[in-house]
């Protein structure tokens, strides 16, 4: 009979740690669902303050898509018909230092300099739909190559970098492009 005491209370000690173990790791798991992605950047001593923003969450991907077609018309020599995705008030800061402003002076430095090309072929590495919650501002991030070849038949490669600014009405306000050119093979 004391054996059996015993056991009983081994046993009991043991589903008791069981049922603790199992509380911890549920309130563990329930920690990481509500932290999500951990602590946001205003809650952290970072070295830098952001001058636009520190606050992004996923944005719409139906502005990628539009983004992406318009890398399509591009590749493909159709320019005018991302036409209407420009504000007319659009700005474009070049990599080269060139500043844009108006529909007008974007379209133009844009088929001039497709223009130049007799063939051009993009790759697309990664695209993303942001939005800065603080400033309710939706961009599109887009990494890519374009290799391009001059009617010469020489060709040139280079990485891109683009970001889109978008309006309130789903239209391009703002446009930035970083590039590095790739070795010539």
């Amino acid at each position: 009979m004391r054996h059996l005491l015993v056991f009983s209370a081994v046993m009991a000690l043991m589903i008791s740690s069981f049922n603790a173990s199992a509380q911890k790791i549920k309130e563990k798991e329930s920690k990481m669902k509500t932290k999500g992605k951990g602590p946001s950047p205003t809650d952290m001593n970072m070295p830098y303050k952001a001058t636009y923003s520190s606050q992004f969450e996923m944005g719409n991907p139906a502005l990628s898509a539009k983004v992406l077609k318009a890398w399509k018309d591009y590749e493909i020599n159709k320019l005018e018909d991302s036409r209407d995705l420009l504000a007319d008030t659009v700005w474009a800061y070049l990599p080269d230092g060139t500043e844009l402003k108006g529909r007008d002076a974007f379209m133009n430095a844009l088929n001039s300099y497709r223009g130049s090309f007799h063939d051009v072929k993009l790759t697309v590495a990664a695209w993303l739909a942001t939005r800065s919650k603080d400033l309710n501002k939706e961009t599109v991030l887009v990494w890519g190559t374009e290799t391009g070849t001059k009617p010469d038949g020489t060709k040139q490669s280079m990485v891109l970098h683009e970001v889109w600014f978008f309006n309130k009405d789903g239209k391009v306000d703002g446009f930035r492009q970083f590039t590095q050119l790739m070795p010539q093979q």
